[in-house]
């Protein structure tokens, strides 16, 4: 069975609920609580910039490169949650590109068996490098649930005046694998919320999870 048909009708687990409906703060604290945290990590952020571009000896260039290529991405992260001078704000971007380069980037050096469908154009009004990671930290759930034999499945798709990123994995589905202590998911729903979108975690019909976020289009895309 290919991986795409595990994304037909899932069931939503209630632990899990989309943003502002059965929780109690909603999208506003999951903002809240992202920001302050963000915050905190901003400081301990720029110190490590600075000891990534003052360390390294012969030998250690590339080494110091990756170092500082993590924690400029990180740094970005936040300031994209804070509204920091790094961030652009939001803009009309082309979901393909953003969704294209997340899973470049998430299925670099990955053994698992992966696809990409993006179908057809999609664009909305997003703040791009945010959006970028959200989908990447899905991603990145997803490729550690399927594990080194299993499949994960990237599609991109349009319904009703929305757009719909779907990240499905066959591993062993929610609720059975150890827990990331990261402020991953929240931080998906914030970035969710701040574009007006939603976000879902679902178990897929036929085992593993799905993992589902809708954004509205760009109006003169939608009337098209």
């Amino acid at each position: 069975m290919n991986i795409e048909d595990r994304v037909s009708e899932p069931k939503i687990f209630e632990e899990l609920p989309a943003i502002g409906e059965s929780e109690p703060f909603g999208a506003q604290a999951h903002g809240e609580t992202v920001r302050t945290l963000c915050h905190d990590m901003r400081q301990h952020l720029m110190a490590l910039r600075l000891l990534a571009h003052d360390a390294g000896g012969e030998g250690d260039d590339a080494l110091m490169a990756t170092v500082l290529g993590e924690v400029n991405w990180l740094a970005a992260l936040v300031e994209s949650v804070l509204g920091g001078h790094e961030d652009t704000g939001p803009s009309v971007v082309d979901l393909g590109d953003v969704v294209a380069d997340a899973a470049g980037l998430g299925f670099a050096g990955v053994r698992c068996v992966q696809s990409i469908d993006i179908q057809g154009a999609a664009w909305a009004k997003v703040r791009q490098s945010a959006l970028k990671r959200a989908v990447l930290c899905v991603l990145d759930n997803a490729i550690r649930a399927a594990g080194d034999e299993g499949h994960v499945a990237v599609i991109l798709s349009t319904h009703e005046g929305r757009a719909r990123i779907v990240v499905a994995d066959d591993g062993p589905g929610l609720g059975r694998l150890a827990p990331q202590h990261s402020l991953g998911l929240p931080t998906v729903r914030a970035v969710l919320a701040d574009c007006d979108g939603s976000f879902s975690l679902e178990n897929g019909s036929n085992g593993g999870a799905v993992a589902t976020m809708e954004i509205p289009l760009v109006a003169w895309l939608v009337g098209s």
